[in-house]
């Protein structure tokens, strides 16, 4: 997903330089300047509004998709909006992604 992703979306793990750091981004985010569209991920806001609702869901998805250390299988609603495919009803907020097995402990 790394080819597709919207040039646009700032990811806090490559801020580096002092002048533009995940303080600068989560400051414009609470100002309204932008949007935190993943944890770890912003997006201006005129790019979120000028997009329609699938155009929406797959800027969070990519960057739900872009900030998880092994590439997620997207499913549900998620696989819908990649491929294109007609859904009934709104998309959700949530991504959709298959989970592997853990290790013991529970699940909710």
């Amino acid at each position: 997903m790394a080819d597709a992703v919207d040039q646009r979306i700032v990811f806090a793990r490559d801020l580096g330089e002092h002048f533009d750091t995940r303080f600068v981004h989560a400051r414009a985010a609470t100002a309204g300047f932008e949007l935190r569209v993943a944890r770890g991920a912003y997006l201006p806001r005129d790019v979120w509004e000028a997009s329609d609702a699938r155009g929406r869901y797959l800027l969070r998805i990519q960057a739900v998709a872009e900030t998880r250390r092994v590439p997620p299988v997207l499913s549900h609603w998620s696989a819908a909006a990649i491929h294109n495919l007609p859904v009934v009803g709104q998309w959700p907020a949530q991504v959709h992604l298959m989970v592997g097995k853990t290790s013991g402990g529970r699940s909710r």
